[in-house]
């Protein structure tokens, strides 16, 4: 993880300083989505189950981008601040090999005041809205369209969630199409969706929406 981090940063400065870089520009992003939040129960005979929820996960970013804007390929770096909202601990016990009766020990990331939670929970702040910050470096590719009107590209791009209060920092991996329109020379508003792999430990799934808008130069 450690290494993986650094090796991205290394990138990011590397492209920024770039002295070839005489076109890009700067961006403000708005994000949603979904992601994956893992619950352990156990049945009356005690036997462990988990249980995999999707959770909203919303936040707000900046982006750089690299490159002339008429060109097929650029560079984009994404520096973002976004909020896992937490599982429920109402978990489903229609599963196999489930020995009947209710639940016990329900952990995972819960809401506060989910009566779950227990209070040295709490005090470690491990419930409630996890804040995390991402950073990550990409690629835009259009496949279609002109890039002084409306056009369509894949966004390609690996990062990590490098900044979080409980310690549970995750690569991450996307890929999606984008969409793109020049409201003038240097503004474009744009919207991605992507398909998004997180990994620590396990591999995990989700989506992200960001919409935005662009002042680009050259």
């Amino acid at each position: 993880m450690r290494l993986f981090n650094c090796t991205v940063l290394g990138l990011m400065a590397t492209a920024a300083t770039a002295t070839t870089a005489q076109a890009g520009g700067l961006g403000i992003d708005f994000i949603g989505g979904t992601h994956t939040e893992k619950v352990q129960f156990f049945d009356g005979s005690g036997s462990n189950f988990m249980e995999m929820q999707q959770s909203p996960t919303l936040g707000f970013g900046i982006q750089a981008v690299l490159g002339d804007r008429d060109d097929d390929l650029i560079g984009i770096m994404k520096f973002g601040y976004v909020l896992d909202s937490p599982a429920s601990s109402s978990v489903s016990t229609d599963i196999d090999g489930w020995g009947g009766g209710d639940p016990t020990q329900v952990t995972g990331m819960f809401p506060c005041d989910d009566d779950k939670v227990l209070a040295e929970w709490k005090n470690q702040g491990m419930c409630g809205a996890r804040g995390i910050g991402t950073i990550s470096a990409g690629l835009q590719w259009r496949v279609w369209g002109d890039p002084s009107g409306f056009q369509v590209s894949l966004i390609p791009s690996v990062g990590a969630g490098i900044v979080t209060a409980d310690s549970t920092e995750f690569l991450q991996v996307q890929f999606g199409p984008g969409m793109h329109y020049a409201v003038t020379k240097s503004m474009q508003v744009h919207a991605d969706v992507v398909y998004q792999a997180r990994f620590r430990k396990s591999l995990t799934h989700g989506a992200s929406l960001t919409t935005g808008v662009r002042w680009l130069f050259d």
